[in-house]
């Protein structure tokens, strides 16, 4: 016959030596899981002037709020690449305008969302400064106002990503305007008048407005 308790402590020794196997197992996927790299974190949004940002294109460098500024002599288009991030193809970029109301009183102050959207397959920069995104006021061939002739010379670098959105917004106090911010400047009459947003060599389809 078979000696029972031999048996008993055989089979016992070899439940712990099993036990302490799959212990060890455990420990080991445990350690190497650990190593992996966290998750990447998710880049932060940005707004400006009050208006939500589609997307977040990460501001890289920020400036103030756009106000009713004006376009400075340079710094329009993209801005050059910074390390391994390259600026983004003009034909990447899309700009857009909008304003709650198309009719406006003279002498009111309209206020502008304007917009930049990526569609870039890789992240990529814009320069998202006042200097650069400018809306430009016309009456037939001539210019009006534009949001450069008064722009803070401030630089912001946007990396921007496919499907990011960045947004702001700009006024405009139904004035005339000229290079380098003379405010003596003729008013305005009631009749039919153009906004368009450019960034660069992009453009923005035009708005027409009704001042009354």
């Amino acid at each position: 016959m078979r000696n029972e308790p031999i048996y008993r402590r055989r089979r016992l020794a070899a439940l712990a030596i099993l036990v302490v196997l799959v212990v060890l197992v455990v420990w080991a996927v445990s350690a190497i899981a650990g190593r992996g790299d966290p998750s990447p974190q998710a880049r932060p949004s940005s707004t400006e002037a009050g208006e939500p940002v589609e997307g977040g294109a990460s501001d890289v460098t920020p400036s103030g709020d756009t106000a009713s500024g004006s376009p400075s002599a340079g710094g329009q288009g993209s801005p050059t690449s910074t390390g391994d991030t390259p600026a983004c193809a003009a034909d990447a970029l899309s700009v857009t305008i909008a304003t709650p109301s198309t009719t406006v009183s003279v002498g009111s102050t309209v206020k502008f969302a304007v917009s930049i959207t990526s569609a870039s397959e890789q992240a990529c920069l814009v320069d998202g400064s006042d200097a650069s995104r400018v809306v430009t006021i016309t009456s037939g061939k001539e210019r009006i106002w534009s949001s450069a002739d008064c722009a803070k010379a401030e630089p912001r670098s946007l990396l921007m990503a496919k499907g990011d959105t960045d947004a702001k917004t700009v006024s405009w106090k139904t004035v005339r305007s000229e290079p380098g911010c003379d405010e003596d400047q003729p008013d305005l009459r009631p009749g039919t008048y153009k906004a368009q947003v450019t960034l660069g060599d992009v453009s923005s389809e035009t708005l027409v407005l009704v001042l009354e």
